[in-house]
């Protein structure tokens, strides 16, 4: 039985291997399905994720890719890992879990060994346990603290994930291209059903996107709402490579639906990283440049096209104004602003070990007056973020996390290197798991393997 189990897992390997897009379009296909029967039938919760977790250690001790695949589409597609969550247990965190188990087993029975790691992957685990036992020597909640620094687990867990990735390179960027291809879309589609003044409030399918956490949908006007996800910074690798590419029809449609995407999200601090980021390919081939503003005009048009298909026919620039021109009185720009002196004062009274995992700060925002001073323990400014929490360390936490992306020896690979480094300044994206799935991918992106996703058509021809 044992065998046969074996056997018919590797000629599932054998299939998705061939068959990467379809495989992730089945995936992705799965994951809505039970995402959405979970929300309308609660009872279903725990089964269904029991059920993930058992597939998953065992599709994971016998064959990792396959486990992988999953945990890939879901990272790339799942946003905050939330599409199905029983309490505060995600689906991502039990893909981990059940992966992790199968790992174990097979470590247990000589299948894997120990992988390799440097130094410097020591000495990240180590001011890892210093930022937990610092966090509950001055008294931070343990809640608090496991909050702070659960993200870190998935460091070692890359570091299992990396060689696998290695071997089939070609098939994992096919799911994760797919996966932000089809999200794109998903987010299309979202911003049409809430364009012409379809009510937010109890609307059931704003409270299931609100719950699963794949989407956040703040009315702008009474009839235009901002879309955001998290995924859309997984949706800067596809671009950044897209960009980079001797554009084909089939590559510029999707070069557009990604700007298209990122422009009704419109997160300001992903999108300063990724101008950087196109400031610095245009530097070696000024095409890139205007593949970007073109790409982005037609983004453009595609949501306009869309805000009209949702009925709208007022001034969508509003939103891009208000968040671009009113700075100065924007809630998320100003509430920003407010906790820099906090910041400092945390800063200059702890600066060699700082206050650990787990520190709250209390931060007067204008909204202090209804809703009364606001306990963080999490701050948009990511550096320093982790120097209140560990001091000069976390100087050489964020250089061992930078290590993540050492392999990648392309310009697209430093590009979207360059891309997470840039917006961690305004948003904690290097601590936190899609900041370092990012830098994993940057690091697979060698002169090899570059040249193995080029030379096939699965990835952007999109032929099932």
């Amino acid at each position: 039985m044992v065998f046969s189990i074996k056997s018919h897992l590797a000629t599932l390997e054998a299939l998705i291997i061939k068959r990467s897009v379809s495989t992730g379009v089945i995936l992705i296909l799965i994951l809505e399905v039970l995402s959405i029967a979970s929300f309308v039938f609660p009872v279903c919760v725990l089964p269904v994720m029991v059920l993930f977790g058992f597939l998953m250690s065992v599709v994971g001790y016998f064959t990792p890719t396959v486990a992988l695949s999953l945990f890939v589409v879901e990272l790339s597609y799942g946003a905050f890992g939330r599409m199905i969550a029983w309490g505060n247990v995600s689906l991502r965190m039990v893909l981990f879990g059940g992966f992790i188990l199968g790992y174990v087993c097979r470590f247990l029975v000589g299948h894997e060994k120990i992988p390799r790691v440097a130094i410097w992957d020591y000495i990240f685990l180590l001011i890892c346990s210093f930022g937990v036992l610092r966090g509950l020597y001055v008294g931070n909640t343990v809640p608090a603290i496991i909050a702070d620094s659960n993200a870190y687990v998935f460091v070692p867990f890359f570091w299992i994930l990396r060689g696998y990735l290695i071997r089939h390179t070609s098939h994992f960027f096919s799911l994760l291209v797919t996966s932000s291809i089809f999200f794109s879309f998903k987010l299309l589609l979202v911003f049409i059903y809430f364009t012409g003044g379809t009510p937010i409030a109890d609307n059931m399918v704003y409270v299931y996107l609100r719950d699963t956490r794949v989407f956040e949908v703040t009315a702008i006007t009474d009839q235009v709402s901002r879309v955001f996800s998290s995924a859309l910074f997984i949706i800067t690798i596809p671009y950044l490579f897209l960009v980079s590419q001797k554009l084909t029809k089939v590559r510029f449609m999707l070069l557009a639906v990604c700007g298209a995407a990122l422009l009704i999200g419109f997160s300001r601090s992903l999108l300063i990283g990724l101008f950087v980021a196109i400031l610095y390919l245009s530097f070696f081939e000024y095409k890139v440049f205007l593949r970007a503003v073109l790409s982005s005009i037609v983004g453009f048009l595609l949501v306009i096209f869309c805000m009209a298909l949702g009925g709208y026919q007022g001034d969508y620039t509003a939103l891009w104004r208000s968040r671009t021109f009113d700075v100065s009185t924007e809630v998320a720009t100003v509430s920003r602003f407010q906790q820099l002196p906090v910041l400092w004062n945390a800063i200059s009274t702890e600066p060699l070990f700082g206050r650990g995992f787990g520190t709250a700060l209390s931060i007067d925002t204008a909204q202090s007056q209804n809703d009364g001073v606001v306990v963080k323990t999490s701050f948009e400014w990511g550096y320093l973020d982790s120097f209140v929490k560990l001091g000069l360390l976390s100087l050489f936490l964020s250089y061992c996390l930078f290590r993540l992306a050492c392999g990648g020896e392309t310009k697209t690979a430093r590009a979207i290197t360059l891309t997470v480094l840039i917006t961690h300044i305004f948003t904690p994206l290097l601590f936190h798991p899609l900041g370092m799935w990012m830098l994993v991918v940057a690091s697979l992106l060698d002169l090899k393997t570059v040249h193995e996703i080029e030379g096939t058509n699965k990835i952007f021809s999109f032929n099932l």
